[in-house]
């Protein structure tokens, strides 16, 4: 698994001092731009990851540290009940002994998906953090060709080429269904329809939900 849901980028680099914690687990998931320039999907992946932060979303290829990202998820807390997100108490968990206490969009900063410039243009507090599409409209713009969503059912294999691929990737990562890639749940489909549609999400309070649970 890749480093989408695991430790934060500015804290997992201090996690390599210790030698307990520099062994990666498991292989990166992340977008192998060679293979799908072969196969012609580059452009249109592309054009998919023009709205940030998806795009700096699929760029995280580190791998993922097993002992931190354990302590991580194990003290890992998320005020989901709050008036503002960027109260720095909405996240804290422990990691290399010491405990970390947050906002969502420092969160977003730790692991790479938000910038300075990215928090200026954007009202941070105004972004959804929940599905507020339904998943059956977000499916049926994503294959209009299918039958009624169904989000135990429904296949990738609906899909566009260049959003099966991304879909298998978040399988792996963010929405955690390695076991079943072959299905697009409820996450999936608002996600991918974010990606097609150029919509600006709170990706960081996903992650921090997908974490929480």
């Amino acid at each position: 698994m890749a480093r989408h849901i695991g430790v934060p980028k500015a804290v997992a680099k201090q996690g390599k001092k210790h030698d307990r914690a520099i062994r990666p687990c498991g292989s990166s998931r992340c977008i192998d731009w060679a293979t799908i320039e072969r196969v012609q999907l580059a452009d249109a992946i592309r054009a998919l990851l023009t709205t940030d932060p998806w795009e700096r979303f699929f760029d995280i290829t580190e791998p993922t540290y097993s002992e931190l990202t354990l302590e991580l998820c194990s003290t890992f807390h998320l005020q989901v009940v709050m008036m503002n997100n960027d109260y720095p108490g909405t996240i804290h968990f422990r990691l290399g002994v010491l405990v970390r206490a947050m906002s969502v969009p420092e969160f977003g900063v730790a692991q790479g998906l938000y910038t300075n410039e990215f928090m200026e243009e954007e009202d941070m507090n105004a972004l959804p953090h929940n599905i507020h599409i339904s998943p059956f409209s977000c499916w049926k713009a994503l294959a209009p060709l299918s039958s009624t969503y169904d989000p135990s059912r429904s296949k990738a294999s609906a899909l566009a080429p260049s959003l099966r691929y991304l879909h298998a990737i978040l399988a792996h990562t963010l929405t955690g269904r390695i076991e079943s890639t072959g299905v697009v749940n409820s996450h999936d489909a608002y996600y991918l329809w974010c990606m097609a549609n150029a919509h600006v999400t709170d990706l960081a309070y996903f992650i921090a939900f997908a974490i929480r649970h």
